[in-house]
């Protein structure tokens, strides 16, 4: 352990140490990865424990040097600002995660430092890490709902939905909240894996429980439907939102209309788009692409063709997508 009088004369024999146990290029690797010593990370008084360095073979370290332990507020100081510039500058997020994942490595994973880390493995795209947080914040008793809920969201979007599953049945087992908002996610995890049938459940749940099923809710269970192929249990839904006074957006007309597609209800399709219209609804380039690859599918090539054409005069992106729906029902007439 150092004082704050020694602080500097420790770094200098630190840094001698390295220079004279590793290669050029090991000390250029050492330094490069590990953003604690990169960031000019200072030693503070009663915060300095070890500092050891794994074997190096050749001129090439196999792994970093384990980091110099900065006092828990600095650490947990520059894990913010490491966050808040990988926000905005992406080639930053490499050393945000490698930081992050020293936190679970050192076992400092604490309330006041989960949720920046979670935040920063969500945007590495890493949901196996943030459950690693969960699982350290247990031990200790210390993860909350909205730990979970943060973890449950990246597991969604990166299509985990077993993982998602197991932390949802975890927050139950815990005693905690799960709100609409923590369902919804469930539910959107499951639609994007194609597991329809999980999805429809815990929409049912939602309602044996009383927790409100909004709009987003409504549109995530469509879409697991139509991803599913069960367009009558898609049309029940919509039908309902109706009666409950639920408007239905862009993104429920779309899933809507993609349901009638994979049936082979190109006419229901057409008739839903031009309601769309007549209600003001926005089209966007994923609802044309729908009701083309609709008209495809039922022979209606020429319908294919002419909705292909009107996109541009309705200020409406045409892709790739959109034209090979439209080449396919070329080909299908």
């Amino acid at each position: 352990v150092c004082s704050g009088a020694v602080e500097n004369k420790t770094m200098s024999l630190i840094n001698a140490f390295m220079k004279a146990s590793l290669s050029p290029a090991a000390q250029h690797r050492v330094t490069s990865f590990n953003p604690w010593i990169r960031n000019g990370t200072t030693i503070e008084s009663g915060a300095f424990n070890s500092v050891t360095i794994r074997s190096c073979h050749s001129s090439t370290c196999s792994r970093k040097m384990s980091m110099a332990k900065p006092h828990v507020a600095h650490r947990n100081k520059l894990l913010r600002e490491s966050l808040e510039r990988a926000k905005t500058e992406r080639h930053h997020l490499q050393d945000a995660l490698t930081l992050a994942s020293d936190l679970l490595t050192l076992g400092k994973v604490s309330r006041n430092n989960a949720m920046d880390a979670i935040n920063i493995f969500k945007l590495g795209r890493v949901p196996a890490k943030c459950i690693e947080v969960i699982n350290a914040l247990n031990q200790v008793g210390m993860a909350t709902h909205h730990h979970y809920r943060a973890a449950i969201s990246i597991c969604k979007k990166g299509s985990k939905w077993k993982e998602a599953l197991t932390l949802f049945e975890e927050m139950g087992r815990h005693g905690m909240e799960r709100d609409n908002i923590t369902y919804t996610d469930i539910i959107s995890a499951c639609e994007k894996s194609g597991q329809w049938a999980r999805a429809l459940a815990l929409f049912e749940e939602m309602g044996h429980k009383g927790i409100d099923r909004d709009v987003i809710t409504y549109n995530a269970t469509i879409s697991a439907c139509e991803k599913g192929g069960q367009w009558e249990r898609a049309q029940a839904l919509f039908d309902e939102m109706e009666l409950l006074g639920l408007k239905r957006t862009t993104v429920t007309y779309s899933a809507m209309i993609s349901a009638c597609d994979k049936a082979g209800q190109w006419q229901h399709a057409l008739r839903l788009f031009a309601e769309m219209r007549a209600r003001g609804v926005a089209q966007n380039t994923v609802t044309y692409g729908a009701v083309i690859a609709a008209c495809g599918r039922g022979g209606q090539w020429q319908r294919a063709l002419a909705l292909l054409e009107e996109m541009p005069a309705r200020g409406v992106e045409r892709n790739t997508i959109v034209y090979s729906a439209a080449m396919s029902a070329c080909v299908r007439g």
